[in-house]
C-alpha cells in the first residue's frame, strides 16, 4: 500500500496507457497538481465527486504521471499519463491537502491468440492494434470510445481482466448501437 496525492476530477475517468491534458480552474485541484509535483509527479487520479464533507472516496483510480504542469490564463494546464489502475483503500490530509492510499491492480495479460474486434473506434485507436499489448489498447479503446457513459467508464477501469473488459466493451459499443437504430428521433 502507498500513499499518493489525490486528484478527484468529476466526471472523468482516466485508463492505464493514456494521456491526456486537462485545464484545471479550481483553486483547490491546482493545489493537488502542485503537491503532486513536488512529490515525483506520481499522483491517483479518479472520477471525483464532492459533498458538503469534502470529496468521497472512489473504489478505483488510475496511477498517472504528471508530465507537464503549465500556467494559462484560465488556471493550470497538465499533462497526465495513466500508469497502472489502483484500488483506493482510504484518504486522508497532509497540510489540508488530499491524499489516497492505494494497492496496484495489475491488468493481467490477454492470452487469447486472436485480437480483439471493437467497431466505432476512431482510426486513432485502430491503427495501434497489435501494436501494443492487446490489455493495453482495450485500456486507450475503452477511453476513446465515443459516448461511453462514465458508470461503464468505471467498471472498465475496475475490471483487471482484459478478456472481460473486452466482453464489456463489445457489449457497450453493441448497445449504442442498437440504440442509435432505435432511436425515433
Amino acid at each position: 500500500m502507498k500513499r499518493f496525492p489525490a486528484l478527484p476530477i468529476p466526471n472523468f475517468v482516466l485508463f492505464p496507457g493514456c494521456t491526456v491534458s486537462l485545464q484545471f480552474g479550481f483553486p483547490a485541484l491546482q493545489q493537488q497538481l502542485e503537491v503532486a509535483r513536488r512529490n515525483g509527479g506520481l499522483l491517483v487520479v479518479a472520477n471525483g465527486t464532492r459533498t458538503s464533507k469534502g470529496w468521497l472516496v472512489p473504489e478505483v483510480g488510475c496511477l498517472a504521471q504528471l508530465r507537464s504542469i503549465k500556467r494559462t490564463s484560465h488556471g493550470l494546464q497538465a499533462t497526465l499519463a495513466g500508469i497502472d489502475r489502483a484500488r483506493i483503500l482510504g484518504d486522508d490530509y497532509q497540510n489540508e491537502r488530499l491524499f489516497w492510499t492505494c494497492e496496484p491492480m495489475p491488468s493481467q495479460s490477454w492470452t487469447r491468440k486472436k485480437l480483439p474486434e471493437l467497431g466505432g473506434l476512431p482510426e486513432q485507436v485502430r491503427a495501434f492494434k497489435g501494436k501494443m499489448p492487446t490489455e493495453l489498447w482495450l485500456d486507450v479503446a475503452a477511453f476513446h470510445t465515443p459516448n461511453l457513459p462514465l458508470e461503464e467508464k468505471m467498471m472498465l477501469l475496475a475490471e483487471t481482466d482484459p478478456g472481460l473488459r473486452y466482453y464489456q466493451l463489445l457489449e457497450s459499443t453493441r448497445e449504442k448501437k442498437k440504440s442509435r437504430q432505435v432511436s425515433l428521433n
